[in-house]
């Protein structure tokens, strides 16, 4: 006699959250396995794997020329 009809609104709440857990779990799945979906970026056009476009590679020079300077006072 205690107990009043609340409506769904408890259920669907439970409902959600049921939701949300088995997605998480179905991507931990998804990651762990071999097979899985796993994104690559996408290649740079002109540019072999690793390459360094040549602007960076100036930059990156004249800066190991300046850590070497400190290096050496």
């Amino acid at each position: 006699m205690g107990l009043k009809p609340r409506g769904c609104c408890g259920w669907l709440i439970v409902a959600l959250v049921a939701a949300l857990v088995a997605t998480a779990a179905m991507f931990a799945i998804m990651k762990r396995r071999a097979g899985g979906r796993h994104i690559k970026p996408l290649p740079v056009p002109g540019q072999q794997p690793g390459a360094l476009d040549p602007k960076y590679n100036e930059a990156l020079g004249i800066a190991f020329n300046f850590f070497r300077i400190q290096k050496g006072i």
